[in-house]
């Protein structure tokens, strides 16, 4: 942020005061937030221009291509649309990209991680069109319904995904009979030389001394099905629990 821009930011908070005396403290507070907003794209901006030259200069070897020049990039933000320039290079395997984008780790769309991060979580828990309208109340940022909508099911989708690996994974543990059927005879050992108990010790550890399993379940109105159920479980050890007092324990991670 150069001098020019400082000057002009002192002379806009002067000209502030004079605009909210006599308001409320809640016009007062939304009159500097707007404020600060507007500093804080300058700022984000500023940085950003520097940190993508330094990048270019300090890089510039190590990119694959030929560089094209600065070319500019607009993400929205929660302070506001941030505009900055970063170095573009092009290869015939990569076609056209921008390595300080990647390094920012932003992807293809126009919101930042931050904005997506709000609206996901609002699109989670309310109707899109609430969802909208409680956004553009808190920040003073309009993002449209059809963007919260597509954001928060990009969102479902990615964890969705995470949780079905998680699931693969966790299932895997099973394969073959249960330690306890080995132990009681129930099943022969068959796996390999060392059987089924040492299999399972190997990939999963010893068994800890103490298992609590809780279960429930939480009704939810879904668009297609109606009421659904969606079953919840909950597993930890004793050595996820502290004992915080004589009647108090809780579960530490």
């Amino acid at each position: 942020m150069n001098i020019k821009t400082i000057t002009r930011y002192l002379q806009e908070n002067q000209a502030l005061e004079e605009r909210v005396r006599g308001e409320s403290f809640q016009q007062i507070e939304r009159e500097v937030f707007l404020y600060v907003k507007r500093i804080g794209v300058a700022l984000m901006t500023s940085i950003l221009n520097r940190l993508s030259q330094i990048d270019h200069e300090e890089r510039k070897g190590e990119y694959e291509g030929e560089f094209q020049g600065y070319r500019r990039r607009k993400i929205r933000t929660i302070m506001g649309e941030v505009e900055y320039k970063r170095a573009y290079y092009w290869s015939k395997e990569r076609g056209g990209y921008a390595p300080f984008d990647q390094k920012l780790g932003l992807d293809g769309g126009n919101l930042s991680p931050w904005l997506k991060e709000g609206v996901t979580l609002l699109g989670a828990g309310n109707p899109f069109s609430k969802a909208e309208k409680v956004f553009e109340r808190i920040t003073a940022e309009r993002v449209s319904h059809e963007t919260i909508q597509e954001v928060s099911q990009k969102a479902g989708e990615e964890i969705e995904r995470q949780e079905k690996e998680k699931a693969q994974e966790a299932w895997e543990v099973f394969e073959g009979p249960s330690c306890a059927d080995v132990e009681y005879g129930r099943e022969e050992e068959s796996k390999e030389k060392d059987g089924w108990k040492k299999y399972h010790q190997q990939r999963v550890g010893d068994p800890p001394n103490r298992l609590f399993i809780q279960v429930d379940g939480e009704r939810l109105q879904t668009r297609e099905e109606g009421w659904k159920e969606a079953k919840v479980a909950l597993f930890f050890t004793d050595e996820d629990v502290a004992q915080l007092s004589k009647d108090r324990r809780e579960l530490i991670r």
